[in-house]
């Protein structure tokens, strides 16, 4: 079975992960009175309320005698990346700290943990460890003493947003340690709920979880003393976390071995779907607003005050075509790139309608998008080949709720003096010291023509479609792809030509638009707006 409660349930083929040379802090705290009152409630850990007509096992449970282990550590080897094609390609090791807060949950018989929260400094990372491995992890700076690792440091603190989310201090040797202690700590089995914030609450879907099974090969392991830990409010932490003393703690060197798997759970006759809580959605999806700008809440839609520059590229068929996902083909031969500044948004509150939920999450960021026309099961779309934006919250929220393929970027985008008519327009784009576009322009005159794709209002074929990007398709016969059909509804305050473009474009192949698109611009312009999504009806029948 593949787990303990879930009968019923389909495992996919495993696959393992090498984790060589790490270098780790583990520390043991109590279960806090915050988390068991939270966990009074279901849906805390990704679970739907128990049947009342069935046995309910798809619950997890808090166990309140366990302890909550968080872990500090610095994977050196870490081959969890691929070049290009997952699976077929070459790896490639992306070396990064992390931290993890792991909950000790019941699930049936079985004694388990459960990642709640996680912090790395490595924005692919981050992204491989929330699509393929179900673990929230979120972008953080992580400050040790020069040459320290987690293994021999200490102190360090963890920095996010603006804030020191963790700070430990006085860590020092207290003796030997027991090696077989520390490898069950670490071998517990671990079944994580993904990170899609309405993952499992459908009354009528399958729930989906992530199964680890880890082996410790504990190289040296010594016991250590914490003299002060740490632990923000923000992101609802401390209830996760008590600042004081730790239980226990050790200093660990280590080789993993982690062999993973998917869980699809069928609804159980008469579950209950849970919608997401307010505490898990900040351990996921939470930050500390970096705007000083007003969201008006009085505005209905949830992207306010967008400056946006577009244009159109003559496509090459046999440069993009690879890139589309299954099932999915070219239905014309021009792209629309637009970037846009909002300012601000508050991307999880459709017209203010998820705040109940999931809360605010206010931000103002920069966001590329790059759009090819496709064709699926009859209808057009717009299909975004790629997204780059420079705000890891909004990043972590648009593949969560919506599958979009989005990742982090540099990005330098100015008007002069100011987005008017006459100013100079300038927007600059790199990522992991990779050159990826620079455009240079002038705002031009009025323009009475609305751009599909950008602000054409309920234009025909030019609804955008999704691919979950919460999905490595490791075992065909057992993922399929999700399709999320939605459409752009816009409210236009100014709308300008671009006069004197120039523009460049990076052909490396993580962002490969100097080779997917070929000439000059064919139209460009600057568009004010607000800007909101609804469900597209044509797309009704994708699953």
């Amino acid at each position: 079975a593949p787990a303990a409660g879930w009968p019923a349930a389909r495992e996919s083929a495993p696959f393992t992960t090498e984790f060589r040379g790490a270098s780790m802090l583990v520390v043991k705290m109590p279960v806090t009175a915050a988390l068991r009152a939270l966990a009074s409630a279901p849906g805390l850990f990704g679970d739907r309320a128990p049947s009342p007509l069935g046995d309910g096992g798809a619950a997890f449970w808090l166990d309140p005698a366990g302890s909550v282990l968080l872990t500090v550590t610095h994977f050196p080897d870490a081959a969890i990346g691929w070049s290009d094609a997952y699976g077929s390609s070459q790896p490639v090791n992306l070396p990064h700290h992390l931290v993890s807060v792991k909950v000790p949950l019941w699930h049936g018989s079985q004694r388990v943990y459960q990642t709640e929260y996680a912090l790395a400094d490595d924005d692919a990372a981050i992204n491989i460890y929330r699509m393929g491995f179900g673990i929230p992890a979120k972008l953080a700076n992580f400050s040790l003493p020069s040459g320290a690792t987690p293994a021999d440091m200490e102190g360090m603190q963890v920095g996010r947003r603006g804030h020191v989310m963790l700070r430990l201090g006085g860590i020092a040797d207290s003796g030997s340690a027991d090696v077989d202690e520390v490898a069950q700590l670490l071998e517990r089995p671990e079944i994580t709920h993904g990170t899609s914030p309405m993952a499992n609450a459908g009354p009528f879907s399958s729930a989906l979880y992530v199964k680890h099974l880890c082996k410790a090969k504990v190289i040296r392991a010594r016991k250590v003393d914490v003299a002060s830990l740490v632990v923000a409010s923000s992101e609802h932490l401390d209830a996760l976390l008590s600042s004081g003393k730790p239980l226990a703690a050790w200093r660990v060197e280590v080789d993993l071995t982690m062999r993973s798997s998917s869980i699809r759970v069928p609804p159980q006759l008469g579950s209950i779907p849970v919608l997401p809580r307010m505490a898990s959605a900040a351990w996921s999806l939470g930050g500390a607003r970096v705007t000083g700008d007003a969201w008006n809440p009085f505005n209905a839609m949830g992207y306010q005050n967008g400056d946006v520059v577009w244009c159109t590229l003559k496509l090459v068929a046999e440069e993009v075509s690879p890139y589309l996902p299954p099932e999915v083909s070219l239905a014309g031969d021009e792209a629309t790139v637009w970037h846009v500044r909002w300012q601000p948004t508050d991307p999880t509150n459709m017209y203010g309608a998820g705040s109940m939920v999931v809360g605010h999450h206010i931000m103002e960021y920069n966001e590329l998008w790059v759009n090819v026309p496709v064709k699926l099961r009859g209808h057009r779309y717009m299909y975004p080949l790629l997204m780059l934006l420079d705000d890891d919250q909004a990043q972590a929220i648009g593949r969560d709720v919506a599958g979009t393929p989005k990742k982090l970027a540099n990005m330098t985008y100015t008007f002069s003096p100011r987005p008017e008519q006459g100013a100079a327009v300038k927007l600059d784009i790199s990522h992991k010291e990779r050159f990826v576009m620079r455009l240079s322009a002038r705002v031009a005159g009025p323009s009475a023509k609305a751009q599909p794709g950008v602000n054409a209002n309920f234009a025909p074929d030019v609804g955008y479609l999704f691919l979950n990007h919460q999905q490595y398709m490791r075992d065909a016969g057992f993922y399929r792809p999700i399709w999320i059909a939605i459409r752009g509804v816009q409210k236009t305050y100014a709308q300008h030509a671009l006069a004197d473009v120039k523009l460049e474009l990076g052909s490396d192949a993580p962002e490969p638009l100097g080779r997917w698109f070929k000439g000059p611009p064919l139209e460009s312009g600057y568009v004010r707006m607000d800007q909101d999504w609804l469900p597209n009806l044509e797309g009704a029948a994708l699953s």
